[in-house]
C-alpha cells in the first residue's frame, strides 16, 4: 500500500467512474445519475484536489504492480474533529481478499494520528455488498439524508 500520487491521477478518476456506474447500477439517485461516464478532466480535477489537501489521504493498493483498490479520507471538520471516508474501491477481482480492510485500517489510523474521533462514510441503502462489508469493518448507520428535485 502507498499514498497516491499525481501519477495516479488516472487510475483514480477511473476509479471514481466504476463507484459511479456501480451505483447507477443498484438504484435510481438524481446525484449519482448526473455523474460522468468517462473520466474526463472534471473528475481528474476533483482527484487531484484529494491527492494534493494536507488534510487528505488518498491511498492505492497494488498487486503484482498494478494498482487495484484506493481510498480517500479527509479530515472533515477541526472543530469537531470528524473524518469522512469519501472513496473505497477495489477493483471486482480483488474483492474478497482483505484489500479494503487494509486501506480503511490505515485511513483509521492516519485519523488517530490527527485526533479524529469520529469517522463517517456513505453508502447506497439498497448497496448490500456495501452495507455487509461497512459493518464487518465496525460501521453503522446513523443518519438519513434525504433530497428533493426541483
Amino acid at each position: 500500500m502507498r499514498q497516491a500520487t499525481e501519477s495516479d491521477l488516472d487510475f483514480l478518476a477511473d476509479c471514481y467512474v466504476k463507484i459511479a456506474r456501480h451505483m447507477k447500477a443498484g438504484e435510481h439517485d438524481f446525484y449519482i445519475a448526473r455523474l460522468p461516464e468517462t473520466a474526463d478532466e472534471t473528475i481528474r480535477n476533483h482527484v487531484r484536489r484529494y491527492v494534493s489537501r494536507e488534510d487528505a489521504l488518498t491511498l492505492l493498493e497494488e498487486v503484482e504492480g498494478s494498482p487495484v483498490a484506493c481510498s480517500s479520507s479527509f479530515s472533515a471538520s477541526r472543530l469537531d474533529k470528524s473524518g469522512h471516508i469519501a472513496v473505497c474501491w477495489v477493483e471486482p477481482a480483488n474483492r474478497r481478499s482483505g484489500i479494503a480492510a487494509k486501506l480503511v485500517s490505515a485511513a483509521e489510523d492516519w485519523f488517530r494520528q490527527k485526533e479524529v474521533g469520529v469517522v463517517e462514510l456513505s453508502y447506497m441503502v439498497k448497496n448490500e455488498l456495501a452495507t455487509i462489508s461497512w459493518q464487518r469493518l465496525g460501521y453503522q448507520p446513523f443518519r438519513v439524508f434525504a433530497y428533493k428535485e426541483l
